[in-house]
C-alpha cells in the first residue's frame, strides 16, 4: 500500500489506481513534511493469493506544486483534507474535502485519530488492515461518536465453525513514545466469542461482557508497532452451543482511535491502560480467556521492604547466583511471610503435593468440583522490595486450570499480564521489572464466565495452580546469559536447583571444558556433542532456520505421524562445577495445537 503523511500524521492511503489521478492536500501556513510511504505485505501475510493480471505492483508520483487558497477560507482543524479529480488538471485548486459526515472532534494534542467518518473503511485506511476467515467491517449499528465505528463479522449462530477475524493499527514508525487510545464495545462473551488485544504480538488484553463503549489506552514506545485485536468466535471448539444470554451482542465495535506524543493525556480510561510489556516479556503460551478485572479484594500489602535473602529451606534446593531475593517455600512459614499477601474467596496455601524442587510450593485453594459452578477467586500477592532497582522477577508455574472451569491471571501493578492455563509440568516464567516497588498477583478463578452448568470435565484435569521458585535478579548481574534482540534464550536447571542454574554434577573422567561445549549443527548432524533421540525420532539437521551459520536442529508438526506423537531430543551434560547452558530457539507453536517443552534430568 501507499500512505500520505502530512507533519507525520497519516491523512490518507492511495491504491487500486490504473492511470495516474490528481491528488491535492490543503495545508495551513509555515513549513510541512508531505511523505509518501510505499509498505511491502503490510499486513502481513505469510503467503499471497494469485496475483491479478493487470496489477502494477508500484507507485509513481509526478507533477507536485502548490498553489495559494486565496478563495477557500482555511479551516482550523489540525487535520488535512485530501481530495481527488479523476483525470489531470492543468491549474487545479482542490476544494475542501468532508472528512466526516458526522459531528466528531480530534482530541487535543492527537498527531493521529481515526472516527470511521469518511465512510469508507477499509478504503481510503491505509495504516489499517482486516485479513482472517472474515473481515471486520463499517456499521452505523453503534458508535462511540458520530455515526460510523468498525465491527467484527457477523456469519450467524446458525454456523458454530469456529473463526478467526483481525483488524490491525499500523502506527507510524516516525512517532516517538506516546499513547494509543481507543474506545471499543465488546459484546461477547465465552464460551461464544472473545476478542483478545495483541500489541507487537504480544497479548495485552481481553475485552468482553460490555454493554456500551470503554476508552482503553496502550502506552507504546518510538516507532512501529502492530495493534491488533482479534475477535474469535467459537473459540474453544464446541459442537454445541449453550443458549444465548438475552443480553448477548455478539460482536465487538471499535471508534475512536488516536494517537498522543507522551506529555499530552487523554480523558480517563474506563479500564486500566494496557501498556507495552518490558522488552523480554515473551507471550505466554496459553488458550486466552475473557478477561476480569485486575484484583480488587487484595487485604492491605505491608510496605515494608522485602526481607534480604537468607536461609529459608528446609530442602536440598539452592539459591540462584547474583539473586537478591530467592523463595522456594521451603521453611514452611507461607503465608506469614511478610512480602506475601493473600485474599479472596479461599485462599493459597503451602503444599507438598507438587514442587519444581525441594518439597513445598504454593497451590490455589480448591474452589469448585463439577457438581458445583461458583464464579469466585483467590489471589496471591508478591510484594517487591522498593530499594531494588530494575531486574527480572522469575517464578516456576504450573498452571493446570482449564476453561470454562477456572484460569489463572498474572498482573504486575493492576495491569493483565498473562493468563495461565492448560499446564501439566512445572514451566519457568520471567518478570522484566523497573526500579522501585512493584506487586506481582497470581489469581486464580473459578468459573470465570459464570456457567451454571459444567461440560464434562476432562480427563486428566489437575484443577488447581502451583507456584514455586521466586527469585529476583537485578539487571545487569554479572555472570548471566546476555539476551540479543530478537533471539529468545532459555537458561536451564537440574530439578533440585533454581530455574537458571546447572547443577555441578559429579564430573566423568571425560568432563568437557566450557570452550569446547558447543554446537552450531555446522557439521551437518547430531555429532558435536552427545545427542540422542526418542519418541518418533524425526529431529533433522539442516538449512530451514538457522539462527546463524548454515544449519539449526528443528521439528516440525508435519513429522509426527500419530495425534499423541511426540519427538524428543536429549543434551547429555556432564560438568566439573556449575554453568549456563545457552541456546537459541525459534518455537512458533500454540496450544491446543502442539507445545514445546523443556525438561532437565526428567
Amino acid at each position: 500500500n501507499c500512505l500520505v503523511y502530512v507533519d507525520g500524521i497519516v491523512e490518507g492511503g492511495l491504491s487500486d489506481m490504473t492511470e495516474f489521478e490528481t491528488q491535492g492536500i490543503e495545508v495551513g501556513p509555515g513549513r510541512h513534511t508531505i511523505t509518501w510511504t510505499y509498505t511491502f505485505n503490510p499486513v502481513p501475510l505469510p503467503g499471497f493469493p494469485s496475483i491479478p493480471g493487470d496489477r502494477i505492483g508500484a507507485v509513481f508520483i509526478d507533477d507536485v506544486y502548490l498553489r495559494p487558497i486565496d478563495a477557500i477560507p482555511m479551516t482550523p482543524s489540525p487535520t488535512v483534507s485530501i481530495v481527488s479529480t479523476v483525470s489531470p488538471s492543468s491549474s487545479p485548486t482542490p476544494s475542501p474535502a468532508l472528512t466526516t459526515v458526522a459531528p466528531t472532534s480530534i482530541p487535543p494534542g492527537a498527531i493521529y485519530y481515526g472516527g470511521f467518518e469518511k465512510g469508507t473503511f477499509p478504503d481510503g485506511y491505509g495504516e489499517w488492515g482486516t485479513a482472517g476467515d472474515a473481515s471486520w467491517e463499517l456499521t452505523t449499528e453503534r458508535a462511540a461518536s458520530g455515526v460510523y465505528s468498525i465491527r467484527s463479522p457477523d456469519l450467524g449462530l446458525d454456523n458454530i465453525t469456529p473463526f478467526t477475524s483481525n483488524v490491525t493499527f499500523f502506527t507510524n514508525p516516525a512517532w516517538n513514545d506516546g499513547t494509543v487510545v481507543y474506545s471499543v464495545l465488546s459484546g461477547v462473551a465465552m464460551p461464544y466469542d472473545d476478542l483478545i488485544l495483541y500489541v507487537d504480538g504480544v497479548i495485552r488484553d481481553n475485552l468482553s461482557n460490555m454493554v456500551e463503549f470503554e476508552t482503553k489506552q496502550i502506552q507504546v514506545g518510538p516507532g512501529a508497532h502492530q495493534i491488533v485485536w482479534s475477535y474469535r468466535f467459537n473459540p474453544i471448539k464446541l459442537a454445541v452451543m449453550p443458549p444465548l444470554p438475552n443480553s448477548h451482542i455478539g460482536a465487538a465495535f471499535i471508534d475512536d482511535v488516536y494517537f498522543l506524543p507522551a506529555g499530552f493525556t487523554s480523558a480517563p480510561s474506563t479500564g486500566p491502560p494496557a501498556s507495552l510489556p518490558v522488552p523480554g516479556t515473551a507471550a505466554p503460551t496459553i488458550v486466552v480467556r475473557p478477561p476480569t478485572a485486575p484484583p480488587t479484594d487484595q487485604s492491605p500489602i505491608s510496605v515494608s521492604p522485602t526481607p534480604p535473602l537468607a536461609p529459608t529451606t528446609i530442602a536440598p534446593t539452592s539459591t540462584p547466583p547474583e539473586a537478591l531475593y530467592y523463595d522456594g517455600f521451603e521453611r514452611g512459614t507461607f503465608p506469614s511471610d511478610i512480602e506475601w499477601s493473600v485474599a479472596g474467596d479461599g485462599l493459597w496455601e503451602l503444599s507438598s503435593e507438587r514442587a519444581t524442587s525441594g518439597v513445598f510450593s504454593i497451590k490455589s485453594p480448591m474452589l469448585i468440583d463439577a457438581d458445583d459452578t461458583p464464579t469466585k477467586n483467590a489471589n496471591v500477592t508478591l510484594s517487591t522490595n522498593p530499594t531494588w532497582g530494575d531486574g527480572t522477577l522469575y517464578y516456576s508455574v504450573l498452571a493446570g486450570v482449564n476453561m470454562p472451569f477456572d484460569d489463572l491471571l498474572l498482573y504486575v501493578d493492576g495491569e493483565l499480564r498473562a493468563e495461565l492455563s492448560g499446564m501439566t509440568e512445572f514451566q519457568v516464567e520471567k518478570i522484566e521489572l523497573g526500579p522501585g516497588r512493584h506487586t506481582i498477583t497470581w489469581s486464580y478463578k473459578s468459573n470465570p464466565n459464570q456457567l451454571d452448568n459444567f461440560p464434562p470435565l476432562p480427563s486428566g484435569r489437575i484443577g488447581s495452580a502451583f507456584i514455586d521458585d521466586v527469585y529476583f535478579v537485578p539487571g545487569g548481574a554479572p555472570g548471566l546469559p546476555a539476551v540479543p534482540t530478537g533471539s529468545p534464550i532459555a537458561s536451564i536447571g537440574s530439578t533440585t536447583t533454581s530455574p537458571s542454574v546447572v547443577a555441578a554434577n559429579t564430573p566423568s573422567p571425560n568432563v568437557a571444558s566450557v570452550d569446547e561445549f558447543f554446537d552450531g549443527f555446522e557439521t551437518g548432524d547430531l555429532t558435536a556433542l552427545d545427542w540422542s533421540l526418542s519418541g518418533e525420532q524425526k529431529w533433522m539437521v539442516d538449512e530451514t532456520k538457522p539462527f546463524e551459520g548454515i544449519f539449526s536442529a528443528h521439528i516440525r508438526t508435519d513429522d509426527i505421524s500419530t495425534p499423541d506423537g511426540f519427538a524428543q531430543l536429549d543434551l547429555g551434560v556432564d560438568l566439573a562445577t556449575a554453568a549456563f547452558v545457552q541456546f537459541y530457539f525459534y518455537a512458533p507453536v500454540s496450544m491446543p495445537f502442539e507445545s514445546f517443552n523443556l525438561q532437565v534430568d526428567g
